[in-house]
């Protein structure tokens, strides 16, 4: 490293440390579907795996040519871009995508892969033996033990700022409550406001409930979470707490019951929220 460049380095550092700058999150960015090598496709975790898909190659990547995707972004800063491949699969629940490494001549997995229905590909500036931390979906990240990418730790998202995020991005609504919440039972709960996305970009509601107390409304989203909405702004209470989302929601003296799957007459509740105290129970988490 020159002197120069090693001067600038010291700079950057004194002005973190001073709380200056706040480090960026780049983005894997999407790339055209021929830098696709047909030997990633045609490779057993992908195509060639056709006891799992289901499918012969020829039709795996006929569904990759007509539904699939790419992505690149550098995790480990060595001016190689690595690749994000969506094959196309997608399911009730989500869809599947993996994270190559090119290695020589081959591509390695970094993930085995992972499925979700809210993919986001973020690079995170903490680094670990040199590979970044990643944001593989809106609720989860990932860290390098060494070997390959695993999930995060409750603790991990606790060490996150909500700084690295754009406040402007009601997307960013998820991964600013993990920050606060993460793995947590009972909290104080401090609302994080957002700008409401437009309607095409949200599901059909479950429920809602009037809240004159807090002049807002709470708006449980099918397979999403549960929302205070006030105007044009509104706040993530509780990401999805059962897999079609909380089903029923009622306003019982001081507290907000908030219920998970089972049908009525005796749907389960999963969490509580305490209108004047901002107390959060979470008693059963999305399984």
């Amino acid at each position: 490293m020159g002197l120069n460049s090693m001067f600038s380095t010291l700079i950057l550092i004194a002005m973190l440390a001073a709380g200056q700058v706040t480090p960026q999150v780049r983005q894997f960015q999407r790339a055209s579907k021929s830098i696709v090598p047909k030997s990633v496709l045609d490779s057993k975790m992908i195509c060639g795996d056709t006891a799992s898909t289901l499918e012969t190659v020829d039709e795996c990547e006929k569904k990759f040519e007509s539904y699939g995707g790419a992505w690149t972004g550098d995790v480990n800063d060595d001016g190689v871009k690595e690749l994000v491949v969506f094959p196309g699969w997608t399911g009730t629940g989500g869809s599947t995508y993996f994270l190559l490494q090119r290695r020589g001549a081959d591509w390695i997995p970094l993930i085995d892969e992972w499925f979700t229905s809210n993919p986001e590909f973020d690079i995170l500036p903490i680094t670990r033996n040199g590979y970044h931390d990643l944001r593989i979906a809106i609720d989860q990240c990932v860290k390098w033990n060494g070997k390959q990418y695993v999930d995060y730790e409750d603790a991990d998202y606790h060490r996150l700022s909500p700084e690295f995020f754009d406040a402007s991005n009601w997307w960013n609504a998820f991964i600013v409550w993990d920050i606060h919440y993460q793995g947590l039972n009972d909290f104080h709960f401090e609302p994080q406001w957002f700008p409401m996305p437009a309607p095409q970009h949200r599901s059909s509601s479950n429920v809602v409930v009037n809240d004159p107390q807090n002049g807002l409304k709470w708006v449980a989203f099918f397979k999403g979470g549960v929302w205070g909405v006030k105007g044009e702004s509104e706040f993530l209470l509780l990401p999805q707490p059962a897999y079609a989302g909380a089903q029923e929601m009622e306003i019982d003296g001081d507290w907000l019951v908030i219920h998970g799957d089972t049908p009525s007459p005796n749907p389960s509740v999963v969490a509580r929220y305490n209108l004047r105290t901002k107390e959060m129970i979470i008693i059963r988490q999305k399984q």
